[in-house]
């Protein structure tokens, strides 16, 4: 069996310090870079946090963890990071000036042969792709939180890039037992940002209109349609409904649906008061930390049951290579 290839991930912040990892537990060596030498200083110890709900499930032993941690080179110098790595990841802040010059620097230091990826939830690979001197080999690799569990990953092409760097990512994010979707051109939120977006909106003008609080439309989500489109996704629930009554009831309620192209007056007080979410304490609920571990860890463990039952090792019919 082949030695998995030596892997960099730019940026050791929220989502890089857990790419990190996901690669080290592949077995790849892993070169860590971020121009933060704090952040890259406890980078190492926020692994092992992300690391707590597969170790607390068995998924994960310790000496595994640990293991895996001994395969992560944490560098503040951009041109070791690189060296000798087939594959970068960028996991730095999403904003296209910053995100070019990083790439620009990529482009320059890492091999002539080296993928050069973003984990942008948003920005277009061809804006990335068109300042270096490889776009065949520029793409997006968008991951979700926390990419230790979620096993999504939206591969978006630019238009340069290449059937032959979009198979190497695809075997590689297989190998790590990922489920990569191939998006073949950009559109603004790839795939599951637009569908988070659309239901975003109307849980939004279902408050903004009075109709609901914000916790009964999350209890209407979570007791209702989430499980059933855990189990089953969106077009075998429509299947198992009957298209004919979906069609039916697609015409009486889409004319009244949202199509605010804002985010609404709810959204916008809470977020030009502060009031952000976890990270300030307050959002739509109260924020003690407490509560912030108490639902971090009811979201990890519910994820976990979720997968273990939705995606067995092997995967099935519902796997995507684009």
């Amino acid at each position: 069996m082949a030695t998995p290839e030596r892997v960099s991930v730019i940026g050791a912040g929220l989502m890089g310090h857990a790419l990190a990892l996901v690669y080290a537990l592949g077995g790849h060596p892993v070169g860590l870079y971020d121009s933060d030498p704090a952040r890259l200083a406890d980078a190492a110890d926020r692994a092992r946090a992300t690391a707590q709900p597969l170790l607390a499930s068995g998924a994960l032993t310790t000496a595994a963890l640990e293991a895996a941690l001994g395969r992560i080179a944490a560098v503040a110098d951009l041109a070791a990071a690189v060296a000798g790595s087939g594959f970068v990841v960028e996991a730095v802040a999403e904003d296209l000036a910053v995100k070019q010059a990083v790439f620009r620097a990529l482009d320059r230091l890492a091999g002539p042969e080296t993928v050069l990826a973003t984990n942008s939830s948003a920005l277009s690979p061809d804006d990335l792709a068109a300042v270096t001197g490889r776009p065949h080999l520029v793409m997006v690799t968008h991951w979700f939180n926390p990419p230790t569990l979620l096993p999504l990953v939206e591969v978006v092409r630019a238009r340069t890039t290449s059937d032959q760097a979009v198979a190497r990512v695809v075997a590689q994010l297989r190998a790590l037992g990922k489920r990569p979707v191939v998006i073949p051109r950009y559109t603004p939120g790839f795939a599951a940002n637009r569908l988070q977006a659309a239901m975003a909106r109307e849980c939004l003008a279902l408050v903004d209109e009075g109709l609901l609080s914000p916790a009964e439309v999350d209890d209407v989500l979570r007791f209702s349609l989430a499980p059933r489109w855990a189990a089953l996704g969106c077009f075998r629930v429509m299947d198992f409904g009957n298209t004919n009554l979906f069609a039916v009831a697609l015409r009486t309620i889409l004319p009244h649906l949202s199509s605010a192209t804002g985010p609404g007056p709810t959204l916008t007080a809470l977020a030009e008061a502060g009031h952000h979410g976890v990270t300030t304490g307050r959002g739509f609920y109260e924020w003690p930390p407490a509560e912030i571990a108490a639902q971090r860890a009811l979201r990890d463990a519910v994820v976990q049951a979720v997968l273990r039952l939705t995606n067995p090792p092997g995967g099935s019919a519902g796997d995507s290579a684009g």
